[in-house]
């Protein structure tokens, strides 16, 4: 048996040599510093000198071997809370990486502190903001004053200035886009996770983008992680957001499915218990009919569609486009309840109505397109030039499919995602102006600016659609959620499949939104600190909390959610309950 003393001067010598193997251009690091929350966690106020954390900032390669050259250097920012109840140099580390593509780190803090919990504080929990977002060098155009209160599109980032954005970007970082790709953060990642490691072993948990961006981790294989997490799954070998309205028809059945399952939900619809017409069937009809239906709703419809969605003039569009964003933003569980009252369209229901909807009310009411902010928050917002230089390049389909052909996918559901924004912003970003969907009559708004927009995507590497083989060693969990509108569950399930190795597991959390690992209560975390503990054994993790899991409840236990996700109060249940002005 080999002594302490051995184990520590081996672990050593395979760090010193996997540093020597990634280390591409010269990395400098601040000193460590005390730090607490981005911001307050919810219901807990912020409390002076609370430092839970560390915070450091890294000066890192523009360019990493193999990626692309340069001289230049970018900050990323660094946040660890070290082991409570353990020697932190001796210890496991576990890395958090958040999604978008463009999502900084923060929303991710208090996942690391309930994770960190669960496995009794004997755990370092790392997390870093990607390359282009947050405090790691944010793609903004300060020169050209993009994303300002004086600028066209305010602080959001619109057609008219990318021309100027881009070029800005361009020559501030030599023309380099793929500097900001998927494999460039994955090896920020597999420098760090060898530089910072301990005596002890390394995890990686990805949420949403967050597990893509993980997976190309595994392809570069660090020696010091033996377990990778993927939560919310992005496959490798999917186009996800050239499918996504096609991929989440499943989980809109399976939305359906829960309110015809519960009786209370299923009698709001169904008066006789022999009704034969299928719950997914009544909601989409309730949205078909909106386009010729006559009530104070259906005209409230068309004159907010003239408001706040261009590209979605009718009533049924604008609706299926709101449904996708509740359904993308936790607030699925009202979707029943909204259709309801939207087909009753009692005068109590309008109340309901506008608070779930955010819509404008009229013409001449533009309050909830209006922004006051005067500069952007780099944390709290997604990074959109990182996002779509990463979603371009590498999850969209090329050429791309038409804004007809993506409309077609889009209307076997009662709800989608607007697609003619997307199939924009592939144009502008690709420069790919010759093809067919770029010629789309229905891109006459942005083709004005095609000449004048350089391109500021990159050719996917060799990793690019390629499922990744688990390294010898090392294991991986899946997790997915069956009502995920963000990454509907099948991603999951290819990448489980596609996996090269056998040292992995997959669980589901059958009425588990989007990242179900960490938003699904103590569950989740459990679940992950199984893993953990089992030094990613995917044979030994522990699931047996998932039969636990309770049906989804429709009735007036939804009211502190309902408040929580709206801001709004209702008393009794979404379906009747009255809401305050």
């Amino acid at each position: 048996m080999r002594s302490a003393f051995g184990r520590i001067v081996t672990t050593a010598f395979l760090i010193a040599q996997a540093i020597d193997n990634v280390t591409s251009a010269s990395w400098k690091q601040t000193d460590w510093f005390p730090c607490g929350l981005t911001a307050p966690l919810a219901g807990m106020p912020s409390v002076p000198g609370m430092n839970v954390f560390q915070c450091t900032q890294f000066d890192a390669p523009l360019c990493h071997d193999g990626v692309c050259t340069s001289e230049q250097t970018i900050k990323l920012f660094v946040k660890r809370a070290l082991a409570t109840q353990t020697d932190p140099t001796e210890a496991p580390n576990v890395w958090m990486l958040q999604g978008g593509p463009g999502g900084s780190s923060s929303e991710l803090e208090s996942s690391m502190l309930f994770l960190q919990t669960n496995l009794n504080g004997s755990v370092n929990m790392y997390t870093l903001d990607h390359r282009g977002t947050g405090r790691s060098t944010f793609l903004e155009c300060e020169a050209a004053q993009a994303m300002t209160a004086g600028s066209p599109g305010g602080t959001e980032l619109v057609p008219a200035e990318f021309g100027a954005c881009f070029k800005e970007l361009l020559s501030r970082f030599d023309n380099k886009p793929e500097a900001f790709s998927v494999t460039s953060a994955a090896k920020d990642v597999e420098y760090l996770t060898t530089t910072l490691a301990t005596s002890a072993e390394t995890y990686v948990y990805g949420a949403s983008y967050g597990t893509y961006w993980t997976s190309r981790i595994m392809h570069l294989a660090p020696r010091v992680i033996k377990g990778y997490i993927l939560d919310g799954v992005v496959a490798e070998e999917s186009d996800m957001f050239a499918t996504l309205n096609r991929d989440n028809l499943i989980p809109a059945k399976a939305l359906a499915q829960a309110c015809e399952d519960d009786s209370f939900c299923r009698s709001k619809f169904m008066g006789d218990s022999n009704d034969s017409v299928s719950m997914f069937d009544k909601f989409a009809s309730i949205v078909d009919n909106l386009d010729n239906a006559e009530s104070a709703c259906a005209d409230w419809l068309r004159k907010a569609a003239t408001v706040n969605a261009t590209n979605t003039p009718t009533p049924s569009a604008l609706i299926r486009d709101r449904m996708m964003d509740m359904a993308t933003t936790g607030k699925q569980f009202f979707i029943p309840a909204f259709l309801y009252r939207l087909n009753r369209c009692k005068d109590t229901d309008m109340t309901f109505l506008k608070a779930v909807s955010g819509f404008a009310n009229a013409k001449n009411d533009t309050s909830s397109k209006t922004s006051t902010a005067v500069s952007v928050d780099k944390v709290a917002v997604i990074s959109p030039v990182l996002q779509m230089d990463i979603d371009v390049s590498e999850m969209w389909t090329s050429p791309s499919p038409t804004v007809a052909q993506l409309n077609a996918d889009a209307s076997q559901s009662f709800m989608w995602m607007e697609s003619t924004e997307f199939v924009e912003l592939y144009c502008l970003y690709t420069g790919n102006h010759d093809e067919p969907a770029c010629q789309d009559k229905e891109l006459d708004n942005v083709k004005r600016f095609y000449s004048s927009t350089p391109k500021f995507s990159y050719k996917p590497d060799q990793y690019h659609k390629r499922a990744a083989t688990i390294p010898d060693g090392a294991g991986v969990l899946v997790i997915n959620g069956g009502l995920d509108f963000q990454t509907p569950a099948t991603n999951g399930k290819q990448q489980f499949e596609n996996l090269k190795g056998t040292n992995k597991a997959m669980v589901e959390f059958k009425y588990g939104g989007h990242c179900a690992g960490i938003i699904s209560g103590s569950c989740g975390f459990e679940i992950i600190a199984s893993f953990v503990r089992s030094k990613g054994d995917a044979s030994q993790v522990d699931s047996s909390c998932l039969a636990k899991e309770e049906p989804l409840k429709f009735d007036n236990s939804t009211a502190m959610s309902f408040s929580e996700k709206f801001g709004k109060i209702i008393t009794g249940d979404p379906f009747d309950g009255a809401v305050e002005e």
